[in-house]
């Protein structure tokens, strides 16, 4: 025979998860009405009006039971009046985490045995799933012990964490003690993460070279923001700021604003760099691309979006988003240098009458094995100027001893021939008969 069957093995410790979200006041679910006795006005009710049952009226009352029917003692106004009760309810969104949200919950062991449990010890991880955008993570939240936990004492602990990507979490709690036969076991609570209540789209900007902006402004970059609600409720902003370390960003005072579902807005921000941009920064890219084009792309870090919201009856977000980054196509260079050209004008433009401008030109050796070597380098006019005259040689021949940054400052007069958006003509810069880089247009001008 067969003895009896032994009792199937009950862990003396349960764990529980218990979310925590603010709550908020509740809001009214029925119109406010005044009776007679309250000062309102006695009205004939029209026949198309359906009687109500007293038992109505009083199911309707009970919803202002609790602080609707006191009065304010310095107010004339009372709180049935106002849209809120003194009720405390738990947001809407209870039960669920969106990205930009941060998780709040308190983990608590019980020792549900009629004996002492030694040696307890609580763990508590955050993990998120691997997907094809995103790589699996693991964040200890938190790691607590007790000696002794007493028959029904708790061992707790409070785990908050900021949630950024949009992908399955899932809270482990590992649990260990001292009671034979298993002395440790997990559990594992998984969620799913929704999606933020905003899209947020970027556009980046520079300015254009070509109108003469000189060498300064044409390093001035515009980014571009574009929110839109994507969500049912009202959203409120809380802040908008571009974090960077190697730029400076104006402010945008987004603080307040309101997005109603499906509304968009722009905001703008204007960067200039702490330091000029230089080719030096794309060495590698500049020497060792492997295709064929003139063109070879590089990319410029710009920073990151911070970005804070809140939701009525939900949980407030906040996001890092980034890195944004402004993508150029530069071309290759020629001989191992790469050169800029800009055109300054110290006066305002009008037709017919000379105005004094400066041509500055920018040469940097690419390749290390030059530097020190002497060459020349021959800056030669095109034969476009056609609506802007040039006075004085169409050529400038530069002896140099190449350094990684050369700059040159070349003093010039030009006459616009005509009104309006007057196009000059190009340059090229030519070093042993090669040409390093020619610009088709060196500037548009505005001629009065």
């Amino acid at each position: 025979m067969e003895g009896p069957e032994a009792p199937p093995y009950v862990p003396p410790l349960a764990v529980k998860v218990m979310r925590v979200s603010a709550p908020f006041f509740a809001s009214r679910s029925v119109p406010m009405f005044e009776t007679c006795s309250e000062g309102a006005q006695e009205l004939q009710v029209p026949h198309s009006v359906t009687h109500v049952d007293g038992e109505v009226w009083d199911a309707i009352k009970s919803t202002y039971a609790r602080g609707s029917d006191s009065t304010f003692t310095d107010a004339p106004t009372t709180l049935r009046d106002m849209v809120y009760t003194d009720q405390l309810v738990l947001p809407g969104s209870f039960g669920t985490v969106s990205v930009g949200e941060t998780f709040h919950a308190i983990v608590s062991v019980t020792n549900t045995s009629p004996d002492m449990v030694r040696s307890v010890r609580l763990m508590v991880e955050l993990r998120s799933d691997k997907t094809d955008k995103f790589a699996s993570t693991m964040h200890m939240l938190a790691d607590v012990s007790a000696p002794e936990l007493a028959a029904g004492a708790q061992l707790t602990a409070k785990v908050c964490h900021s949630i950024d990507t949009p992908v399955t979490h899932a809270l482990v709690c590992h649990m260990q003690h001292d009671r034979p036969p298993v002395h440790s076991f997990a559990k594992q609570y998984r969620f799913p993460i929704h999606s933020p209540p905003f899209v947020m789209q970027s556009d980046i900007h520079t300015l254009d070279d070509t109108h003469g902006a000189g060498p300064h402004a044409c390093h001035r970059t515009l980014v571009r923001l574009l929110l839109q609600n994507t969500s049912s409720r009202p959203l409120r902003l809380e802040e908008l700021a571009l974090d960077t370390e190697s730029w400076h960003a104006s402010s945008v005072d987004a603080c307040g604003h309101i997005l109603m579902p499906q509304d968009i807005r722009a905001y703008v921000f204007v960067l200039e760099p702490h330091t000029p941009i230089s080719p030096l920064m794309f060495r590698d890219a500049l020497l060792n691309a492997t295709d064929h084009t003139q063109l070879v792309s590089c990319a410029i870090p710009l920073g990151h979006v911070q970005v804070a919201w809140r939701i009525p009856k939900g949980e407030p977000g906040r996001l890092r988003i980034g890195p944004l980054q402004h993508h150029l196509r530069l071309p290759r260079p020629v001989h191992g240098l790469f050169a800029d050209l800009h055109l300054e004008a110290h006066d305002a433009w009008h037709v017919d009458q000379t105005c004094h401008a400066t041509l500055h030109l920018n040469v940097w050796a690419i390749e290390k094995s030059l530097l020190g070597s002497e060459t020349r380098l021959t800056l030669v006019m095109d034969d476009a100027w056609d609506h802007v005259l040039m006075h004085g040689p169409h050529q400038h021949t530069l002896p140099v001893v190449l350094e990684e940054c050369m700059n040159f400052r070349i003093p010039c007069e030009l006459t616009p021939l005509r009104r309006g958006l007057v196009p000059t003509g190009g340059m090229m810069l030519q070093h042993e008969q090669a040409t390093v880089r020619a610009w088709k247009r060196l500037a548009h001008i505005h001629t009065t």
